[in-house]
């Protein structure tokens, strides 16, 4: 759980990992020099799973990713965001599927987006059953221009792999994690449960609202370096057809927030 100045939410999304039925994992924090009460709210807990590390320097977001699985010795891999909510059961049931699957390399599942009352705003449930997708065929469907991915907690995926094929690309400041998870799609299957992993909440204190809160141009502008380094990887076998669907749909996506946010 990489976090920074998260101590408004930091607590719930504590909890939620402590609560899960699948209880043999270590939970690594590291704090990102936080200038808030992040450090002493972690510091109440007296649970020997929590781990806490602390930055001696600003790693910024991927950076810090990054750094926390430096620090882990188990065999799955999940980052935990600071706002977010982990569903109770997600670990056990997604470590299943993968132990089920050798050839998947990426575990997802529903989910869910919150305010900060807790409040359900939409319901994600793209998955009617447990199922098993081709990886390569699922990276460029999400490629169409949404990340069905959806966020981190949704992920879970093996160590060995990221070793292997990370780290976070960095210079990506908005969607190192939609390219990671192309990345390990490209490598094997991806295995879905059709239950809840995680619940997405939408606050102004999010780590990832600084990069939200940048502008359209920029967020869109890192969105078309992502797909262009993967088009050049030749993996996917995309094309300037493809890239011209993806251009096209993320403007549209746009065009549809800024109407939104105009007349409401």
């Amino acid at each position: 759980m990489p976090i920074y100045n998260g101590e408004r939410f930091l607590r719930k999304a504590i909890d939620s990992v402590l609560a899960q039925d699948f209880t043999d994992f270590e939970l690594i924090i590291c704090d990102d020099c936080s200038t808030d009460d992040s450090v002493k709210i972690i510091e109440s807990y007296d649970d020997p799973r929590i781990i806490l590390h602390r930055n001696d320097h600003n790693y910024g977001l991927a950076g810090n990713w990054n750094h926390s699985i430096s620090f882990a010795k188990g065999k799955y891999i999940k980052i935990m965001m600071q706002d977010d909510i982990l569903c109770q059961g997600a670990l056990s049931k997604q470590v299943s599927l993968m132990e089920a699957h050798p050839e998947a390399s990426l575990a997802v599942g529903n989910t869910s987006i919150i305010n900060e009352e807790d409040k359900t705003i939409v319901k994600r449930f793209r998955y009617k059953k447990e199922r098993v997708i081709n990886g390569k065929r699922y990276a460029k469907r999400s490629l169409r221009g949404r990340n069905i991915f959806c966020e981190p907690p949704n992920h879970l995926f093996r160590k060995a792999d990221f070793d292997k094929y990370g780290p976070y690309d960095d210079s990506l400041a908005y969607c190192p994690d939609w390219d990671m998870c192309l990345t390990l799609s490209e490598i094997g299957d991806i295995v879905c449960t059709d239950t809840e992993v995680m619940r997405f909440r939408l606050s102004s204190t999010q780590t990832t609202s600084k990069v939200f809160s940048k502008s359209e141009a920029f967020v869109n502008n890192d969105s078309y370096q992502m797909f262009i380094k993967h088009m050049k990887s030749g993996i996917l076998g995309l094309n300037r057809f493809d890239y011209f669907i993806f251009w096209f749909v993320i403007k549209i996506n746009s065009l549809a927030k800024t109407l939104f946010l105009l007349y409401h």
